[in-house]
């Protein structure tokens, strides 16, 4: 008879491999699960991203079990502020549009490495045909790259300012690598905390989740 799998015992095979399959892009903690049942811990996995538009950001994932795991995919939402045509607002739910979670998509002979792989997947391969918002439809790769490196350094996009992303260096230029001046920096400061309030508002108003038709090449 085939043991059962648990949400426990794929974190503790995760915890195993997770360096060597994501070449170090990916760390998991498990604090949160201590010693409590399947359905009440959950995980947190921080992306690094390597290479591509998102090189040099970090970005946490919390990953919860259900109920009937692994029949059903686990959930999972983003914890860190994040300009992705497939990932909402931090402060939205669960908040990650990836086929690989979506009931028709996911199979109970999948794992914890799977659900891993797809949010890798998504920083490499955004999905414009499957993106959460109409403002990222039309934009070129260039642009949209150019807009992934202004978030990360916390400015404002379309309306929405950023959180800087707590992977870069303090005084670190993401779009140069140089260092920034601390005039740079008293600038930008400035520039977040006079604009946060109303750039949230704006998101906040404008933010559904419509499909759209276009796709990064």
């Amino acid at each position: 008879m085939t043991k059962k799998r648990t949400f426990l015992g794929d974190v503790h095979s995760l915890m195993k491999t997770v360096a060597s399959e994501t070449a170090g892009q990916v760390s998991i903690s498990i604090d949160s699960l201590e010693e409590v049942e399947d359905e009440d811990g959950f995980i947190v996995a921080e992306v690094a991203p390597s290479d591509g538009a998102y090189k040099g950001g970090k970005f946490k994932f919390k990953i919860c079990p259900v109920r009937h795991y692994p029949t059903f995919s686990p959930e999972v939402q983003c914890l860190t502020d994040i300009y992705h045509p497939n990932i909402a607002s931090y402060d939205v739910g669960m908040n990650v549009c990836v086929n690989l979670l979506e009931y028709e998509v996911w199979d109970a002979d999948m794992s914890l490495e799977h659900c891993i792989q797809a949010i890798l997947f998504l920083f490499y391969n955004p999905n414009m045909e499957d993106a959460l918002d109409l403002d990222s439809v039309d934009l070129t790769k260039e642009k949209f790259e150019e807009n992934v490196k202004i978030s990360l350094e916390g400015g404002e996009v379309k309306g929405r300012v950023f959180e800087r992303n707590y992977g870069l260096c303090a005084n670190q230029d993401i779009t140069t690598g140089s260092k920034l001046t601390d005039q740079d920096i008293e600038l930008n400061n400035n520039m977040t905390e006079g604009n946060a309030f109303k750039g949230a508002a704006r998101f906040l108003s404008n933010h559904y989740w419509p499909r759209a038709g276009y796709i990064l090449s």
